[in-house]
């Protein structure tokens, strides 16, 4: 469409004839177009396999960070990372498995593409020394019990009734 001073006038573009609707649904072209879709869908299915069984994308470092109490060995033993796929790591179960460290108070795992893993660690800090029928223990500031307490600390006694 074309504006003229206060007027609209249409103009017709050709395209050309109108293909053969015979012609377009052929069954060779059919053909061919399923077979192009299963191509397509086969080198999909290719690379998948590709990246998530590539060495290119196995764990090769993993860098553990926050930590004061706890050593980067003793993180490391509880999961085994290298060698793993980056892209299908189970990052909850990392998590849970971490967590359950009671100086660890939350975890969070990263992936660095290609080959790489950081995990940002906050750790508990004992705020008093909890004195039960079990023992005398350091307790964090949430009550979270985290190992036996030393024979001397300057920490607060909190004693069981």
């Amino acid at each position: 469409m074309t504006w003229h001073a206060g007027s609209f006038h249409a103009r017709t573009v050709d395209f050309g004839p109108e293909p053969d609707p015979e012609r377009r649904d052929h069954p060779r072209l059919r053909r061919l177009w399923l077979v192009c879709k299963l191509v397509m869908l086969a080198g999909v299915i290719a690379g998948g396999v590709w990246l998530f069984q590539s060495p290119f994308f196995h764990v090769q470092s993993v860098a553990v960070l926050g930590l004061s109490h706890r050593s980067e060995r003793a993180v490391l033993d509880r999961v085994s990372l290298v060698g793993q796929n980056v892209l299908t790591l189970p990052v909850a179960q990392i998590q849970t498995t971490l967590t359950e460290d009671p100086w660890l108070r939350s975890v969070e795992v990263r992936r660095q593409l290609p080959n790489r893993v950081t995990l940002h660690i906050d750790e508990r800090a004992p705020a008093a020394i909890w004195d039960g029928k079990g023992g005398r223990f350091l307790a964090d500031a949430d009550g979270t019990l985290l190992e036996p307490a030393p024979a001397k600390s300057d920490l607060p006694v909190v004693k069981d009734i």
